[in-house]
């Protein structure tokens, strides 16, 4: 399947979907937004995907949040209305396993993203976090990341650049096992 910022890849029963935009961090766009959509779409109706990892490419972010550079752009966000929240919606929906490996920042709408899944796997340097409260901002789908993850203080999310990271053991409820990156 052709996306044009999500690579979709089956091996082995297992579909690997890649957040592809490495230059911006997988800066989270209307158009990828669709594409999580899509491939999550097809992943549903696929014979051959038994499991699903969602990751980002680039090694230093699953996603760092919304596209800052077109944020302020009315367009933007009505393109954005509702699109971010429905991608979120059937990820956690599908019914197929659904796991979110994160290698660095899960910011804003990556940190929804992660919690959409069912698993969570990240490495050490990974952190997690909503920074668009800095910017005045209500997290897309808060309600979502506070009920899917037993965090100590799901309040910690929306305080203005607050992130947590596994260093410190702070998001050892996110995450089962901290691994080391693999380069």
């Amino acid at each position: 399947m052709e996306l044009e910022n999500v690579l979709y890849e089956v091996k082995d029963g297992i579909l690997y979907l890649t957040l592809n935009r490495p230059d911006v961090r997988n800066a989270l766009s209307p158009g990828m937004w669709r594409d999580i959509q899509a491939g999550v779409q097809r992943a549903g109706s696929d014979p051959e995907v038994k499991v699903v990892i969602i990751s980002g490419r680039g090694g230093k972010a699953l996603a760092s949040g919304a596209d800052i550079r077109e944020i302020h752009d009315r367009d933007y966000m009505k393109q954005m209305d509702g699109t971010a929240t429905l991608s979120l919606k059937m990820v956690e929906d599908l019914y197929k396993p659904t796991i979110c490996a994160v290698n660095g920042y899960a910011l804003g709408g990556g940190c929804e993203l992660a919690m959409a899944c069912d698993i969570r796997v990240a490495t050490r340097r990974s952190k997690f976090g909503q920074p668009e409260v800095s910017l005045g901002l209500i997290p897309g789908a808060e309600v979502e990341v506070v009920g899917r993850a037993p965090l100590r203080d799901p309040v910690a999310l929306r305080l203005p650049g607050f992130t947590l990271s596994l260093r410190n053991n702070e998001a050892d409820y996110i995450v089962v096992e901290p691994l080391e990156p693999v380069n």
